[in-house]
């Protein structure tokens, strides 16, 4: 959930932290919501495996970049382009995180 707020945030502002506002956060928190709900949903589902790491990051990168396309106009590019970067990030984000839990528990 925090990587895809922090991913959308960052390029919503296309990087320039300093001219984040109350209303890029709310958005990025939505993002971050409803990404998290859907995949949390999708997940309590029977039917579909999660055990590999490419079918967890191609879901998370597909559900985010969804969500972030709906949930505000992009700012850069096309219009999915943004969405589709976002996702990119977050997914990445995901794995950086884990791999620094898993260095920190060893």
């Amino acid at each position: 959930m925090i990587a895809s707020g922090l991913a959308c945030m960052f390029w919503m502002v296309q990087g320039r932290l300093a001219t984040l506002t109350l209303e890029h956060w709310f958005i990025g928190l939505k993002t971050a919501l409803a990404s998290a709900t859907i995949l949390l949903l999708i997940s309590l589902q029977k039917t579909i495996s999660f055990n590999g790491k490419f079918t967890r990051a191609s879901l998370t990168t597909t559900v985010v970049a969804f969500v972030d396309y709906f949930v505000h106009p992009g700012h850069f590019g096309g219009a999915g382009i943004e969405a589709i970067v976002t996702g990119l990030t977050a997914t990445g984000l995901i794995f950086l995180i884990s791999i620094t839990i898993l260095h920190v528990n060893e």
